[in-house]
């Protein structure tokens, strides 16, 4: 808890009510195997497709600049390589919710008042991971993005000061995390 306090500062009266990491977790799980198969799939193609392009046009093989072809399949490969660090990055938050915000911590705190919160949810994964979503964009969202939408941690509130995405991505004691949501987030937790 000391090392969550270093990297966010609390309000004056906020306390700390609920604490948790990730669960642990699979990174080609059902859920997010699919999704990362397919970017796969899709940099190869289109690796292989401007790579020939490549060679078709330079005529001398002498020319061919080894350093390019590394280049583009590296900007191929990125989306599927998001799948691993998306999953890595999550493994190093840690959740936690106040009597005034929920926080998420990793390199530096990142937060959301309850008040700008209005529309929440927990979802369930085709893996059990049961994640809190906050925001209309989370809450809408296929449970392969909520790794990511966990990694990015709070979307800049819109014109209304509403939080449109911001999410707990499979935290531990979810229980308790729905226990405190209940109380501080009556409105939409509330029985």
């Amino acid at each position: 808890m000391e090392e969550e306090k270093k990297l966010v500062t609390l309000e004056e009266g906020e306390e700390i009510l609920w604490q948790a990491g990730a669960k642990p977790f699979r990174t080609l799980d059902k859920t997010n195997k699919p999704g990362f198969l397919l970017k796969a799939i899709i940099g190869a193609a289109i690796f292989i497709g401007v790579l020939i392009g490549y060679l078709a046009t330079v005529g001398d093989p002498s020319e061919i600049k080894p350093i390019l072809c590394l280049i583009v399949l590296l900007f191929c490969a990125l989306p599927s390589i998001n799948t691993f660090s998306d999953a890595k990055s999550v493994r190093k938050v840690r959740y936690l919710a106040t009597n005034r915000r929920l926080i998420a911590v990793r390199d530096t705190g990142r937060s959301i008042d309850y008040g700008a919160i209005r529309e929440a949810a927990f979802r369930t994964d085709a893996d059990g991971n049961e994640s809190l979503l906050c925001g209309r964009a989370a809450v809408k969202a296929k449970s392969a993005k909520w790794r990511a939408l966990a990694v990015t941690g709070a979307t800049p509130l819109d014109e209304n000061g509403v939080c449109e995405s911001f999410a707990f991505y499979a935290p531990e004691d979810i229980d308790g995390l729905k226990k405190v949501l209940k109380d501080v987030m009556p409105a939409i937790f509330g029985e």
